[in-house]
């Protein structure tokens, strides 16, 4: 309790007073349905465009209309190519129309809302919404689509409070048709009501930034978000990088991915390397160079051999030196889905909370440089010698041009 509140307490507020700071609207955000944490008041600020002062407008708009408000004030025209490349077309209404004109009609008459399936429709000012999920109850088994309630509200009811669904059935079916046109015009569908599997793309089948088996890293680079990284969870792996060691005691972080809550490292430690795999903030696994790194351009590597099929199994590490091992180790266990909602790649150094408890925020800064790391998985973590020759790196490289 007494780290709560610091960096290490990865700090959230309760449900409770989610609920309360949403007041008086019904639920929260992911509850993408109702208005809760969604429905928000907005300030325009252009004191040489928009005569009116302190004046409140009540015409509907939803955040994609942004950009098309910022478009027109700089009379600019929607982007059709960039870098030869044809732009979906800009689904937002510009506010500008309001800024003006106190009476002026609405011109953002529909929209649809949906995540994790939690689903709403807004038409004119009637709103039709169905909670399928509640984002703190993670066990339970969900019900099946169909079988969600749908609730019915109308204009004057802005905070959703009286129900009109039983008394107007035939009102709430146009709108839930509705729904239907615009999720299936705006590519909703299918509907997908996983929630932490979503964010792994290995099971959500999203296409990621990154193709093939490897990827090639720099010295510099840091602050990459896990959609930027080749993923590397529930399945074998190596981790290879070449390093330039000091002629004094080498120390700290040659690439970190996640953060106090769970991730892994390689990085150097009283003068050898070593990988901590961090499960969860509850378990750490250490596996142990045995020799001194030598000083100089030297390549190291850690090369995590999975345990098979199915999530979150453990596997062996194996460290090598220059093609030649120097510790060996077991993981018990590893995280299926994500390392963390903030924490990132990093290189030379570990950004935001540590990974492993061995070095800090100041001591993890490597002493030496780090020349480049490769990422490997599948089969391309297999290794003979356990080398990277600069060949190798050159059509890892090619491959990206």
């Amino acid at each position: 309790l007494d780290k709560f509140g610091g960096p290490e307490g990865y700090n959230h507020f309760s449900v409770g007073w989610a609920h309360a700071m949403d007041t008086p609207y019904q639920w929260t955000k992911q509850v993408a349905s109702h208005w809760g944490g969604t429905r928000n008041g907005t300030v325009v600020h252009w004191p040489k465009g928009i005569e009116a002062q302190g004046e409140i407008r009540d015409q509907f708009h939803h955040v994609i209309d942004v950009a098309p408000t910022v478009l027109e004030v700089a009379s600019l025209p929607h982007p059709v190519f960039v870098n030869g490349i044809q732009q979906k077309p800009i689904e937002g209404t510009s506010m500008v129309y309001t800024f003006d004109d106190v009476q002026a009609p609405d011109r953002h008459e529909t929209q649809y809302f949906e995540m994790f399936v939690n689903r709403g429709i807004y038409h004119k000012g009637w709103t039709a919404c169905t909670k399928h999920s509640t984002p703190w109850v993670m066990s339970a088994e969900l019900s099946p689509i169909d079988d969600d309630t749908w609730e019915l509200y109308d204009p004057k009811d802005w905070s959703q409070a009286y129900n009109l669904a039983e008394q107007m059935p035939e009102k709430l079916r146009e709108l839930q048709r509705l729904f239907l046109i615009e999720a299936a015009k705006y590519n909703v569908l299918p509907l997908d009501d996983r929630r932490v599997e979503r964010i792994n793309s290995d099971f959500a089948g999203r296409p990621t930034l990154v193709k093939g088996s490897k990827q090639l890293l720099f010295k510099g680079m840091g602050r990459l978000n896990e959609n930027a990284v080749l993923n590397t969870k529930n399945k074998s792996h190596a981790i290879t990088a070449e390093i330039v060691v000091p002629q004094d005691t080498v120390r700290g972080v040659i690439i970190a991915q996640g953060g106090a809550t769970g991730g892994w490292t390689l990085y150097a430690h009283e003068g050898k390397l070593v990988y901590c795999y961090n499960l969860y903030g509850v378990e750490y696994y250490h596996i142990r160079g045995e020799q001194a790194l030598p000083t100089g351009t030297c390549q190291v590597r850690a090369e995590f051999d999975y345990d098979g099929d199915g999530l979150a199994k453990g596997g062996q590490v194996t460290l090598y030196v220059d093609g030649s091992q120097v510790g060996v180790g077991r993981v018990g266990g590893t995280m299926p889905f994500l390392f963390s909602l903030d924490e990132t790649v990093d290189l030379g150094v570990d950004n935001g909370t540590m990974v492993s408890l061995e070095y800090t925020a100041e001591t993890s800064r490597f002493s030496g440089e780090v020349n480049w790391v490769e990422l490997d998985i599948d089969e391309a973590a297999q290794d003979a010698d356990h080398l990277i020759s600069p060949e190798e790196r050159f059509r890892v490289a090619m491959a990206r041009q």
